[in-house]
């Protein structure tokens, strides 16, 4: 295969969007200059990939974390999907159909008023757009930096693509939710994409102070009804689902003296977030694209250099094979054949769009278990492929589903953009981030 990496715009220079800058642009569009830039290098890519050697008929476009999100926003943006094919293929690593992949307009043009406000205090309307555009770039990255989340979530970002209507016509979140009301075309292609078993694991509790992994029981209703807003009756069915019980303390050892001794509370929390907030988005994106295209999903759940966790990011040495910051360096040959089983489903995904390469070209990688797709609502069951080593490398049927079922009765975000939302509701989810989806 050959590997294209590319530069965009980022931060603020990326995704500031507001109705001043839509007015200003040629098409009204706003705050996905760094999502235009990715296109650019895509439309590239098509002009030029066979002087390296390249297929402009297989492109697979892929991300993590926000790459995911730019992924999940390109499967959806029309002038990004449309003709030309500017892809045939997409990955999405831990972020694809997140609530956090994209802004409401209304919370990006919150954010832009707090630039204003800083840079040009004393413009007008008439005078705002120029005062800032002749502000130095190292000033307007300084003032950004200081700026708030628009949202109150620990996982909420500060910057992220713009749902204006013209190059984001909808949040991929609300799409993968319920997509019926938006009719928004999704793109043609198939798609791999996954989690990681404790994806907010580096995300919870770390804002309640220095102590956030010895959660008490009493710590982990704070957490839910500070994130969530939820009753007590929710908190209970919520422990309920992640029992802090069935969670053992972590302790040091003699190979990880420093080890935090995190709490069955914490356990507990982390679980419940890395599902709402990723795990379960995941599985309804699968779901929206299995409709029409294959759809393969994994899970990783392989905790590296004798970690406890499988945080966010945790995969990404398996996927490009440089397990350098293993211990040992190299990793053990388990983790080595994990990296080469990774590597081969991403490389058959890439050259025929089926992680499996049924009569790809060239032949697909061999020994590989086989991966099912995901197929929603089937009497078989939904299947997801479980990442990890030796015998755990296999299919799991209905991972997470009483989980996930409960979560779609009762994330604020996923209740906060239905159609039949009360008023309170949508309020609330805007607070998360989520409310103007």
């Amino acid at each position: 295969v050959v590997v294209v990496t590319i530069n965009y715009r980022l931060n603020v220079f990326g995704f500031l969007g507001s109705s001043e800058l839509a007015n200003a642009s040629h098409d009204g569009s706003t705050g996905n200059y760094g999502l235009q830039d990715q296109r650019l290098a895509m439309e590239w890519v098509q002009k030029n990939i066979h002087a390296f050697g390249g297929d402009k008929s297989r492109v697979m476009i892929f991300g993590e974390s926000a790459g995911a999100a730019s992924v999940a926003a390109h499967t959806v943006m029309p002038r990004s999907i449309g003709d030309p094919r500017l892809f045939s293929r997409a990955a999405l690593e831990s972020g694809g159909y997140s609530v956090w992949d994209a802004h409401g307009l209304n919370t990006s043009q919150q954010t832009f008023n707090q630039l204003a406000g800083l840079l040009c205090p004393s413009s007008s309307n008439e005078t705002l757009l120029r005062c800032l555009r002749e502000k130095d770039t190292a000033t307007v990255s300084l003032m950004a930096q200081l700026l708030p989340k628009p949202c109150n979530a620990e996982f909420c970002c500060k910057w992220a693509p713009t749902v204006d209507g013209v190059e984001l016509p909808a949040h991929p979140f609300a799409l993968a939710t319920k997509p019926e009301p938006h009719g928004v075309t999704r793109a043609a292609v198939p798609i791999l994409l996954g989690t990681n078993l404790d994806e907010d694991a580096s995300f919870v509790g770390q804002s309640e102070g220095p102590l956030y992994w010895n959660m008490t029981q009493s710590d982990f209703a704070k957490f839910a009804k500070g994130l969530y807003n939820f009753t007590a009756s929710q908190i209970n069915e919520l422990a309920s689902l992640y029992p802090p019980s069935s969670f053992p303390r972590t302790e040091p050892s003699a190979d990880q003296p420093y080890q935090l001794p995190y709490s069955p509370s914490w356990w507990a929390s982390i679980r419940a977030a890395s599902d709402q907030d990723m795990g379960c988005p995941a599985k309804r994106g699968a779901s929206w694209f299995a409709a029409k295209h294959g759809v393969w999903l994994y899970h990783f759940t392989r905790a590296r250099n004798g970690s406890v966790t499988v945080p966010h990011g945790a995969e990404l040495q398996y996927v490009w094979r440089d397990l350098s910051a293993l211990s040992p360096p190299t990793g053990t040959a388990s983790d080595v054949a994990l990296s080469e089983s990774i590597l081969g489903y991403f490389l058959n995904f890439a050259r025929s769009g089926d992680p499996n390469n049924p009569g790809g070209t060239p032949p697909p990688t061999s020994g590989l278990p086989f991966w099912p797709r995901f197929e929603a609502n089937t009497p078989r069951g939904d299947v997801t492929m479980q990442l990890d080593v030796g015998e755990k490398l296999l299919p799991l049927l209905e991972r997470s589903a009483a989980e996930c079922a409960w979560w779609a009765r009762n994330d604020p975000c996923y209740i906060g953009g239905q159609m039949n939302a009360t008023q309170a509701q949508k309020q609330y989810a805007q607070r998360l981030g989520c409310g103007t989806l």
